[in-house]
């Protein structure tokens, strides 16, 4: 009985046209088939179930639209403003989540301008910044905290003249930025000014603005910043300075997931103007 059970199943194959090597054949093919959709479905579960803020909104300073200033006491009466005219940085935050954003920024020291070329000069050499040794400033983020009015406190590296030190800037709440009076009227339940495109390695995109300041104190000689003997104990130069960053922030990159956006939308909704 065995044996003929096996016989008409093998007659039944050959009448078919199909032999045992055509069916482990197609058995291997479908194994292989089910293994690339079941590798397929885990990949896209992993990558959707990373939360939607993954996706970066990265902003960038405008630098045309920005500033970076300091003011010190000079022979302690009259205080002297300053600025540096040649920086640039980023911002990684998406309106929502704190303990993924990231400011990083450098300033170069060449830039420096206190409407004095012959003091500009001078603050440019060994007694001050010698910026032959140490061209730039850097300053990196490491932790952000918002307080309830929506104001920041943002503790990073300051690194300048061959010193790093933590340093606390005080940043005000974002604000959305139109760029000229006609947007206003425009942006109904949308924070963000749509002001210009941007061209990304050959792929455009439309530009949103925000605008915040931040203000530090720091003390130069912390930063071991000195003119030597001739410093007379910050007499000559105060030893505290004030930096004042009045920033306009550009977007860049964006997720593609709304949500993110609607969050800081919702949030930052003040429309002002650029200076």
């Amino acid at each position: 009985m065995i044996s003929l059970t096996v016989s008409s199943k093998s007659e039944y194959l050959r009448r078919q046209h199909f032999s045992p090597l055509s069916i482990s054949t197609a058995l291997s093919f479908a194994v292989l088939y089910a293994s690339f959709l079941l590798c397929t479905f885990l990949a896209w579960a992993v990558a959707f179930a990373e939360p939607a803020y993954a996706l970066k909104t990265i902003w960038s300073i405008d630098k045309e639209r920005s500033s970076i200033e300091f003011k010190v006491k000079n022979m302690m009466v009259k205080t002297v403003c300053g600025q540096f005219t040649n920086f640039f940085g980023t911002v990684d935050y998406d309106g929502v989540n704190l303990d993924r954003a990231n400011v990083a920024a450098e300033i170069q020291i060449a830039s420096i301008d206190t409407k004095d070329a012959r003091r500009d000069k001078h603050l440019k050499t060994r007694d001050f910044f010698d910026v032959a040794v140490f061209p730039s400033i850097s300053y990196q983020s490491n932790k952000i905290v918002e307080d309830s009015r929506g104001a920041f406190k943002i503790f990073g590296n300051l690194s300048m003249h061959g010193v790093s030190r933590n340093v606390m800037l005080q940043a005000t709440p974002l604000k959305a930025v139109a760029e000229k009076a006609s947007d206003i009227n425009s942006i109904t339940g949308d924070a963000y000014a749509q002001v210009s495109n941007l061209s990304q390695g050959g792929a455009t995109s439309t530009s949103r603005r925000l605008s915040t300041t931040a203000t530090a104190r720091l003390d130069r000689k912390d930063f071991g910043i000195s003119m030597g003997p001739m410093d007379r104990g910050g007499t000559l130069v105060g030893d505290q300075v004030k930096i004042i960053l009045d920033i306009q922030l550009v977007q860049v990159t964006a997720s593609t997931n709304p949500k993110p956006h609607r969050s800081i939308q919702d949030r930052y909704l003040t429309v002002i103007l650029p200076r």
